[in-house]
C-alpha cells in the first residue's frame, strides 16, 4: 500500500525504509524495516522527552505527581513491550520471507491514555 506522509518527518522515514529495501536488494543483502508503535518496558529512559507518554506518566507517578492529561484521555495509542520488539526484530533476522519487506511492530490494540495510567498506577 503506498505511503502518503503528511510531515517532514513522515517523509524521511518513509524515505529511509525505500532506501534500506532498495540498497539490500541491488546488493542481495538481506534487509526489512521495522515499525515500531509506542514501545515500552523495563529501563526505559524516564527523563528524555521522546520516549513517549508511557515514561513521561510513570516519571510524573514515581516521583508523586499526577500524570497530565490533555483533553478527555481517551486518545488511543499502540502500546508495544520491549519484548515484543525483541521478538519481532529476532523474527525479522530469521525467516527468510521477511527480506525487502516493510512490517508495523504493534499488539493491534489501542489502550486509551486513561487505561494507561490507570495499569502504571498498579504497577
Amino acid at each position: 500500500k503506498p505511503l502518503y506522509p503528511t510531515s517532514v518527518y513522515a517523509t524521511s522515514k518513509r524515505d529511509q525504509e525505500e532506501t534500506v529495501i532498495n540498497v539490500g536488494r541491488a546488493y542481495s543483502i538481506p534487509a526489512v524495516a521495522l515499525r515500531y508503535f509506542n514501545t515500552y518496558g523495563p529501563r526505559q529512559a524516564l527523563s528524555n522527552p521522546y520516549t513517549g507518554v508511557a515514561a513521561i506518566f510513570s516519571s510524573r507517578i514515581i516521583n508523586g505527581h499526577n500524570p497530565v492529561i490533555f483533553e478527555d484521555g481517551l486518545q488511543g495509542r499502540d502500546f508495544t513491550h520491549v519484548s515484543d520488539v525483541v521478538q519481532a526484530n529476532i523474527l525479522a533476522m530469521e525467516k527468510e520471507e521477511a527480506n525487502y519487506e516493510v512490517f508495523n511492530v504493534g499488539t493491534g490494540k489501542m489502550t486509551n491514555l486513561l487505561e494507561m495510567v490507570e495499569i502504571l498506577i498498579e504497577n
